[in-house]
């Protein structure tokens, strides 16, 4: 046998050690013919073997086994379990039994998974070949084994039979050629954003309707155990006849589940003309076998009701986890979307397996069991749809209010008051950036409080403003006093004892701001600096005018001249 991928060979005249782009070889021909050939037939077989000794076990319950009776009884259980309805003494019977339909379907997605991935699993060129070898084997197979049923066991219409066995093995082998190869690139793409997070919340809620039915089903069988351990041993009194009661109750166990799905949506069961639900019960003779006794033929109290919110639970469920894939900042209309999208297929897989687990019961009292399909897709679209809406959406949204701020974790918090430190530091950062060393000096609260206000106490008498800027800009020269002609320092300024409040008897002096102390600024670190150091201090302290001569010392000048 030829290797699907060839080993990376080393090329002529390359250097030993080097490395050789690996090619790979897609089989071809008859080698992928053979494999083909190989999934699709292997599916069959195994599928076959695998209900045999079901079959022998059957047999013995009955008190006639036989290894050869056991291959042609497996022959209809296999047309069973590709849900492929069958006449047993001209008696229709529909209702077939789920388990070996699902050991079938996980056979044909194991089958399949493994031949495309031999072909070099190319979602493209792979995928097809693999899904249609499946679904034709298992529709050729149907027809033949049509044909080689016993005498009294027939195949209602032989035409059913190959399409339903084709597109049960055509739908198994695609889900086992996804899980194998992924979707396509593009298809990933466009099915990014709600669609992804529909199809996760689906998922949830056809596992939360499979627990709203496991739990009613439990809860039937507890209430009703004393009627069901009877139905038992009445149609099975001995071992033998236990173990084949058994082994049909297993089998019907996935049916079971789907009827308490149906009864805890609010359709209920319907056999025959009778109906049980929780709001309707109509009683009616029931089939003796175990899982039936657990219906409740009795009316079902007020408080019964409360079984519905175990599927609206499961819808709340599903808008949790359609914003949680989404995010709690999505658009609505995105939300809204995915949760709709997986409370519809939900409701519509839901009402496909409800018209499957149903059917014909040979005809009489009994005939027929419906779950019905269609109340079941109706009611699931109901309690799941609106509970995932407002859960995905939001009460808040609905209604069109703007919700209100939360204060979140410890952890959040946290994060807001760091963002909002870094905002800030970068506002100041660019701001100094902006304005300088003058700006940064006047905005220190340590060294500028005292003489900005001063500086803008005296700006209008004195003619000196603040730019805003950061830069000081001189009056008019008409306002603007004199500039020393020393250049020296600064000297303090002298308190007239003739004026308390500062000013000069004219009228122009400063105010009391004027006489507040400068504080030392910064270092100049450059000539530029220092100079414009020097020109502000110039421009902060001009000359003190002459005091006037009071009367007072003019009689003291006359009396020294005297």
């Amino acid at each position: 046998m030829s290797s699907t991928a060839s080993a990376p060979t080393e090329r002529r005249g390359a250097r030993p050690g080097a490395r050789t782009r690996r090619t790979e070889r897609h089989p071809e021909g008859l080698e992928r013919l053979r494999i083909l050939l190989a999934g699709a037939m292997g599916a069959v077989l195994v599928g076959y073997a695998l209900l045999v000794p079901v079959a022998v076990l059957l047999l013995m319950s009955g008190g006639s086994g036989s290894f050869d009776g056991a291959f042609a009884v497996a022959v209809p259980m296999w047309l069973a379990a590709h849900q492929i309805p069958v006449e047993v003494d001209g008696r229709a019977l529909g209702v077939l039994p789920l388990l070996p339909t699902a050991v079938v379907v996980t056979v044909v997605a194991v089958a399949a998974n493994w031949s495309v991935r031999r072909l070099g699993c190319r979602i493209r060129h792979d995928a097809g070949p693999v899904v249609a070898s499946q679904a034709g084997a298992a529709a050729a197979v149907a027809v033949l084994a049509g044909a080689l049923l016993p005498g009294d066991v027939s195949v209602t219409t032989p035409w059913a039979s190959m399409v339903g066995a084709g597109l049960l093995a055509g739908l198994a082998a695609g889900v086992g050629v996804l899980r194998a190869c992924g979707l396509p690139p593009e298809w990933s793409r466009r099915l990014d954003g709600w669609p992804r997070a529909a199809s996760s919340g689906a998922r949830i809620g056809a596992a939360g309707l499979l627990l709203s039915g496991t739990l009613v089903l439990l809860l039937g069988l507890a209430v009703r155990a004393g009627t069901v351990a009877g139905s038992f041993a009445g149609l099975a009194p001995g071992v033998g006849e236990s173990l084949g009661a058994l082994l049909l109750a297993v089998g019907y166990l996935p049916n079971a589940l789907v009827a308490g799905t149906a009864w805890s949506l609010g359709p209920g069961v319907a056999i025959g003309a009778a109906q049980y639900g929780p709001f309707d019960v109509q009683a009616g003779p029931l089939p003796p076998f175990p899982l039936f006794a657990a219906v409740p033929t009795e009316a079902v109290p007020l408080w019964g009701a409360l079984v519905l919110l175990l599927p609206v639970g499961a819808g709340v469920a599903v808008g949790l986890v359609c914003r949680r894939a989404l995010g709690a900042t999505a658009p609505v209309r995105d939300r809204a979307s995915a949760a709709g999208s997986a409370a519809g297929a939900t409701a519509v897989g839901a009402g496909i397996v409800a018209a499957v687990a149903g059917g014909s019961l040979a005809g009489g009292p009994y005939d027929p069991v419906s779950l019905s399909p269609v109340g079941v897709l109706l009611a699931a679209l109901v309690l799941l749809g609106i509970p995932a809406t407002i859960a995905a959406v939001g009460i808040d949204e609905l209604l069109g209010r703007r919700p209100q701020a939360t204060r979140g974790s410890a952890a959040e918090r946290a994060a807001a008051r760091r963002e909002g430190r870094s905002r800030d530091d970068a506002r100041s950062t660019g701001s100094d950036r902006r304005t300088g060393p003058a700006r940064r000096e006047r905005s220190t609260p340590e060294r500028g409080t005292s003489r900005d206000r001063s500086r803008t106490t005296s700006g209008d008498e004195t003619g000196i403003r603040d730019d805003p800027a950061g830069e000081d800009r001189e009056a008019p020269a008409r306002d603007r006093p004199s500039r020393p002609s020393s250049d020296g320092p600064s000297r303090p300024r002298k308190r007239d004892a003739a004026t308390p409040n500062g000013s000069s008897p004219g009228g122009t002096g400063r105010g009391p701001s004027s006489r507040t102390e400068r504080e030392p600024g910064p270092r100049p670190r450059t000539v530029g600096d220092l100079v414009a150091q020097k020109d502000r201090e110039h421009a902060d302290d001009p000359p003190d005018p002459a005091p006037e001569q009071t009367d007072t010392g003019r009689d003291e000048e006359d009396d020294a001249e005297r």
